[in-house]
């Protein structure tokens, strides 16, 4: 049989394997399910999930879907790197340096978690692709902190942050199968901050004796981000 001829014949079948069937589009609206997982990806790199969200998606009408979404930020570093220095006594000249010692840990923590609820608009609604846009709250709690410690000094900084703002969305969803779906989207948000800083600082003499500041201040900022995002829902009843 000639190969064109062979493909024709079996790529009906073909398709039904691979893919289920075909839905019929004139009634998609009773074949697909209501509620589902989301996970959505905002750079390739896993390891921090930095900006990556996970959701949980529900159609409310034939054209609007509620999505509440979780973002994780996780990035911590921790270093003990062997630093050799050498102390002088900066008010007696005749002083002989000190021996050489090292540095102790310097550890950088930045942590946060980002709460969105978004109401999303459908047009065309329950066809294999549709656009949306949507907007909604959300709240942020943030901590960021530093501690360098060594033979002569010490300083640490610690920063809890809560936001507060909205959430903008434009994008397109398509269907591949009736419980599965892919989306592309970008999203922007407009965010108050709310910031204490504390700053702690601790410098050892050669005597033995230490001099000490601590520090305080609360800064307020507004501040704007986008990024675009895609990523794969998984739906069910």
């Amino acid at each position: 049989m000639h190969p064109f001829k062979l493909f024709v014949a079996f790529s009906p079948l073909f398709t039904t394997l691979v893919w289920g069937g075909t839905p019929d589009t004139t009634d998609l609206s009773t074949q697909r399910p209501e509620r589902g997982l989301q996970f959505s990806i905002n750079q390739l790199s896993l390891g921090t999930f930095q900006g990556n969200t996970f959701s949980y998606v529900r159609k409310t009408n034939t054209h609007q879907v509620e999505r509440w979404g979780v973002s994780l930020s996780n990035i911590s570093q921790l270093m003990n790197e062997d630093i050799t220095s050498t102390y002088y006594n900066a008010s007696d000249s005749s002083t002989a340096p000190s021996a050489p010692f090292d540095d102790d840990a310097d550890m950088d923590i930045s942590m946060s978690i980002t709460v969105k609820r978004q109401t999303l608009n459908y047009r065309p609604a329950y066809e294999e692709m549709s656009f949306y846009w949507g907007w909604g709250p959300l709240v942020s709690l943030g901590y960021q902190s530093n501690h360098l410690e060594n033979e002569i000094r010490l300083d640490s900084y610690r920063s809890p942050a809560i936001s507060l703002g909205g959430i903008v969305t434009g994008g397109v969803e398509w269907y591949i199968r009736p419980n599965l779906s892919l989306h592309a989207e970008y999203q922007s948000n407009l965010t108050l901050t709310y910031q204490h800083q504390r700053y702690y600082d601790k410098n050892y003499s050669a005597d033995g004796s230490y001099t000490e500041q601590k520090t305080a201040r609360d800064i307020y900022k507004i501040s704007s981000a986008s990024k675009a995002l895609m990523g794969i829902t998984l739906w069910f009843l």
